[in-house]
């Protein structure tokens, strides 16, 4: 099978319906598809951008809620996080940390070949650990 030019990521989110929800995407050029949808009661941003035999897709999740805590325990969470989802790469971005009020950008990265079989593998753990790791990090705080 030819997936030079095919968003498989985004074709495997789009075919299970079941699971996602409120999905919308666009056509950026030939190589960058962006887009949202709704998984477990959560909303998520996303983009694939295929280069060469490569596909990077990300997912971000936006968080905020009031904490006295500091970032670093949050971002051992992720580190901790990160070990036990090996396919992504799951990092935080401090964007407003004032008023005892953090919004927090949650991002999932993977990159695979393009000759991947089955991204559902790849997806379904990424959009999984979002969730998790924002209730480990809602513990925290």
């Amino acid at each position: 099978m030819n997936t030079k030019n095919k968003f498989i990521f985004t074709d495997f989110i789009q075919t299970n319906i079941d699971d996602f929800s409120n999905f919308n995407s666009s056509r950026v050029n030939e190589n960058l598809i962006s887009g949202s949808f709704d998984f477990n009661g959560l909303s998520y941003i996303f983009a694939e951008n295929i280069k060469e035999n490569l596909i990077l897709f990300t997912i971000t999740l936006m968080i905020e809620t009031n904490t006295k805590k500091t970032i670093s325990k949050i971002k051992k969470s992720i580190q901790e996080a990160n070990k036990l989802y090996i396919n992504v790469k799951i990092s935080l971005d401090d964007l407003n940390n004032k008023d005892k009020t953090a919004i927090f950008r949650l991002s999932c990265a993977a990159l695979v070949e393009s000759s991947i079989g089955n991204p559902g593998a790849i997806v379904k753990p990424a959009v999984n650990s979002l969730p998790i790791i924002f209730m480990s990090i809602k513990e925290e705080i």
